[in-house]
């Protein structure tokens, strides 16, 4: 059989990494890009008022202990995403035969239950693309010291969630008068800031580089501009990343003892949260402080919402609504700049070729309608999920198509058969 011809028809085509910024068809087949073949298509999807844009490439999800199962699959698909990057197993479950994103694997950096680094080189040769514990800091200096030495040898990065341990264990808020109110105990902001300081002398003395997978406060956030702005280093030496919901909500997300406000890292200030908004949208000679942003997808095991804010996991299922609260958050004015930072921003913090629209690349796509406003229900996603911070927010931005090979994987809110 010939191979069928896709032409996305009429979109408004975004590609970062050549900046393009037009409206034009794109043409798939054998699920890649082609140049313009002429003559008719064997199908056509009409992209009429829709971005057209490479896949989203999420940096740093956790996935699911046992492997990743198709409730992790389609709720990232449903967000556009084509590449995850996950901690923990990125395997793919053999107990369902759907689309699955594009895996990647960040490796443990340590033992658990140890002082010991993980055999770093024998995962960087079965392919995993960083290193790093997950959701959970490194407490340890002279580990990560040895980590960043032994990951710089290896040409990876290492991943870590900046965080103080001894200031931070037992905290379920950020530390302030909204956790005071609710009798709860804080993380205070000395416990990201400590953390942040640390990692920046520890890369600077090894050598390595060093992603921090998520920071909640400005100052943290100010830290790693400074660093950046002080060294010009480029690839840069140190980068981060921020959860999108953090754009938009703060630490009144607590008020009701509302479980679905109990993240890691904690929402602080609306001060915070308007400093991280103001360095996602800023960009120097040395590039965007903020290069990524994450989902700050956590599968929640027990899909039941909690009856105690102390009982709940800490995080949410999150890929859906991601792009959303992140456009909504920083407005649609200046879209390539946003859609980098969920393409070629975080495929350069995992070593990967830059998507790209280019002929010959992948089709790996992502549609969404920039103009599109919902209210959020996590009952009515396309994936329902427990609880989320972002329930009852009118979001802008919704995506429409993910394609992965070619072949449309999400569609308009359902997930159409093989």
């Amino acid at each position: 059989m010939s191979a069928r011809t896709l032409r996305i028809a009429g979109g408004r085509v975004i590609d970062p990494a050549s900046g393009t910024d037009d409206v034009r068809d794109l043409w798939v087949r054998d699920g890649r890009l082609i140049d313009p073949p002429g003559g008719a298509a064997d199908d056509t999807l009409d992209a009429a008022g829709l971005v057209v844009c490479p896949g989203f490439v999420e940096p740093h999800a956790v996935a699911p202990t046992a492997g990743v199962d198709q409730r992790f699959a389609r709720q990232a698909l449903a967000g556009g995403y084509t590449t995850v990057a996950a901690f923990g197993t990125a395997r793919r479950a053999r107990d369902f035969d759907g689309p699955c994103p594009r895996l990647l694997r960040i490796a443990p950096l340590t033992v658990p239950g140890t002082r010991r680094l993980a055999e770093l080189g024998d995962a960087a040769e079965v392919g995993a693309v960083a290193f790093g514990d997950g959701p959970e800091p490194h407490g340890d200096a002279e580990l990560l010291r040895r980590g960043l030495l032994y990951a710089a040898m290896l040409d990876r990065s290492v991943f870590d969630l900046p965080r103080d341990p001894a200031l931070s264990e037992g905290g379920v808020a950020a530390a302030g008068r909204i956790a005071a109110e609710q009798g709860l105990f804080g993380v205070p902001a000395a416990a990201e800031r400590i953390a942040v300081h640390r990692g920046i002398e520890l890369a600077r003395t090894t050598g390595g580089r060093l992603h921090f997978t998520a920071l909640s406060d400005g100052g943290a956030a100010m830290t790693v501009e400074a660093f950046r702005e002080e060294t010009l280093r480029q690839p840069p030496q140190v980068s981060a990343a921020i959860v999108t919901a953090h754009l938009l909500c703060d630490e009144r997300s607590l008020r009701g003892f509302d479980p679905a406000g109990r993240v890691d890292p904690p929402f602080r200030t609306d001060a915070d949260r308007r400093v991280l908004v103001e360095l996602t949208l800023k960009s120097g000679v040395e590039g965007p402080t903020i290069t990524a942003l994450t989902a700050g997808h956590r599968p929640d095991p027990g899909l039941l919402d909690p009856v105690d804010l102390l009982a709940a996991p800490p995080g949410f299922e999150a890929f859906e609504t991601a792009f959303a609260a992140a456009l909504t958050a920083l407005g649609v004015d200046g879209l390539p700049s946003r859609i980098a930072r969920f393409t070629t921003g975080p495929a350069a913090i995992l070593g990967q070729p830059e998507p790209s629209l280019a002929a010959g690349a992948p089709a790996d796509l992502t549609l969404f309608d920039p103009g599109a406003e919902d209210v959020c229900d996590p009952a009515t996603l396309a994936v329902p999920v427990a609880r989320t911070p972002l329930a009852g927010r009118r979001l802008r931005g919704r995506v429409t198509h993910t394609l992965l090979g070619g072949r449309v994987v999400f569609e308009r809110g359902g997930f159409p058969a093989p």
